[in-house]
């Protein structure tokens, strides 16, 4: 995260030299190239404006499409090119030394483990948010402590917050789980039918119905983001 406050320059840095080649194309006489060059120097220019930063937290059981959502809204959210999502399978994975699709033993998913998980989600997001990012957590957020935390760093960073907590009937996130290939994800339908055993209590954050199409997520999950005071580009 130790660069991401040097995004934009580099971003416009790039459309800079895009609009010089262009110009250059356009003296040329290559058609149109004179407005690619006007436009290319307007988001050179664009970029270095600063969006406000925000947290959101998506929250879920295994199958709900927590990832899924999370790359959806991405890119609508922050400045340019969207927000920082931070997924806890991947950071477990790395904490761990393995690549995001390889799998974990069982004491990879242990309390301890799963508190140093969090606590490194945290930083990382509190280093992206100091760097003007806005940030997205992509996790569980099964225990009330860890959704008390997400709430608290955005409070503690002076940005809005937003919990997002996607539900879905247990017959779907069955087959979702059941389906999965090839993701950092080692949720099992073990894993599964201990999340829904277990329970989550009073959430607090607003329900989304994760029983839908990727769309009407999406289209669900930005109108709570603008009512909690987050702006979407």
């Amino acid at each position: 995260m130790g660069g991401l406050a040097l995004l934009p320059f580099f971003q416009s840095l790039r459309a800079g030299v895009r609009a010089m080649v262009s110009a250059i194309e356009a003296a040329e006489g290559y058609g149109g190239q004179g407005d690619a060059a006007r436009a290319y120097l307007d988001l050179a220019t664009a970029l270095f404006e600063r969006a406000p930063s925000a947290l959101l937290a998506i929250g879920g059981y295994s199958g709900t499409g927590k990832s899924s959502l999370a790359a959806g809204i991405a890119p609508d959210l922050g400045a340019a090119p969207g927000a920082v999502i931070l997924r806890s399978d991947v950071a477990r994975k790395r904490l761990m030394g393995v690549a995001p699709e390889a799998p974990l033993a069982e004491i990879a998913y242990s309390g301890d483990v799963t508190r140093r998980v969090y606590a490194h989600l945290q930083g990382l997001a509190r280093q992206a948010l100091a760097a003007g990012a806005t940030v997205i957590l992509d996790a569980v957020h099964g225990d009330a402590e860890e959704r008390q935390a997400a709430a608290a760093l955005a409070s503690a960073v002076g940005v809005p917050f937003c919990g997002l907590w996607l539900e879905a009937p247990p017959p779907v996130l069955r087959s979702r789980v059941e389906a999965r290939q090839g993701d950092a994800s080692d949720a099992t339908m073990a894993v599964l039918e201990s999340q829904l055993a277990r329970g989550t209590g009073d959430v607090g954050w607003a329900h989304l119905d994760a029983g839908g199409t990727a769309s009407e997520m999406r289209t669900a999950a930005l109108s709570r983001v603008a009512r909690a005071g987050i702006e979407a580009r």
